[in-house]
């Protein structure tokens, strides 16, 4: 339960997040397939090379075998990028999220009590600078 509710309060807007998660995750993919294609391309100039010369049939099988184990290591580096990004996307989210509901939050309280008040944002969140000019517009309305 307690997992839960950690993963839970991770998805502060859940909308903006996911839509976050999904923009990282087209870029890693599309990077990842821009350098596959050019290591590929560059492997394989070097593979026929290597091919053309006097190499032993002993060489030129374990070549072939390991040009083979390239692909699976590809696969297994593509899925530990993806659980990277996915780790990070969502941290950085929250590190978004957070501020701007708290902001969205705090807004709708204060128009419904019609009084403003200060906002504190947690340590590290994205957005401290607006939170310093926000409530310094806050004291000096308050203060008149």
């Amino acid at each position: 339960m307690e997992n839960r509710r950690k993963t839970s309060n991770m998805l502060i807007n859940p909308g903006f997040q996911l839509r976050f998660m999904k923009m990282l995750f087209g870029l890693l993919v599309v990077t990842y397939v821009v350098v596959l294609v050019v290591a590929n391309w560059v492997y394989g100039k070097i593979l026929d090379e290597l091919l053309l010369t006097d190499l032993p049939i002993e060489s030129r099988a374990l070549i072939e075998r390991a040009s083979e184990l390239n692909i699976y290591i590809a696969i297994l580096l593509f899925f530990v990028l993806v659980c990277f990004f996915t780790v990070a996307s969502l941290l950085i989210s929250h590190k978004i999220a957070g501020p701007l509901h708290n902001f969205e939050t705090n807004l709708e309280i204060m128009g419904e009590e019609k009084k403003l008040k200060e906002i504190k944002l947690r340590k590290g969140d994205f957005f401290s600078s607006l939170e310093t000019k926000f409530n310094h517009l806050v004291s000096k309305f308050n203060n008149k």
